[in-house]
C-alpha cells in the first residue's frame, strides 16, 4: 500500500499548493501543529471615496501595477506625499507672486 504524500511533505510554498489544490485539506494536516496566537494591528483611518473619470483610474491602475502596489495605496501614498510637501512652505515652487 503507498502511503498519500501529506502536506508536511511539501517543501516549498510551491508543493503545498499544489498539494492543497490537488488533495484539499483534512484535520490529518493539522496534526501535530502547535498552536500560534498573534494579534493584527489594525490601522484606524476614514474611509474616503474618490470618483476618477474612467481613463484617470485606469492611467492610476497600471502604474500601481508596474509599481507593485494595489491602486488604494498608491494613491494615498501620493496624497500623503502631496500633504507633507504643502506643510513645508520651504519646499514650495515660486509663482512669481501669481496665485
Amino acid at each position: 500500500m503507498v502511503k498519500k504524500k501529506s502536506l508536511k511533505s511539501a517543501r516549498n510554498q510551491k508543493e503545498a499548493v499544489e498539494y492543497i489544490e490537488s488533495h484539499g485539506l483534512t484535520g490529518e494536516d493539522f496534526e501535530g501543529l502547535e498552536e500560534v496566537k498573534f494579534d493584527i494591528a489594525t490601522q484606524k483611518g476614514r474611509v474616503v471615496s474618490i470618483r476618477f473619470p474612467p481613463e484617470v483610474a485606469e492611467q492610476l491602475s497600471k502604474i500601481a501595477t508596474k509599481k507593485g502596489l494595489g491602486f488604494s495605496t498608491m494613491v494615498r501614498m501620493w496624497v500623503m506625499e502631496r500633504l507633507e510637501n504643502e506643510q513645508r512652505p520651504e519646499l514650495k515652487v515660486s509663482t512669481g507672486g501669481r496665485k
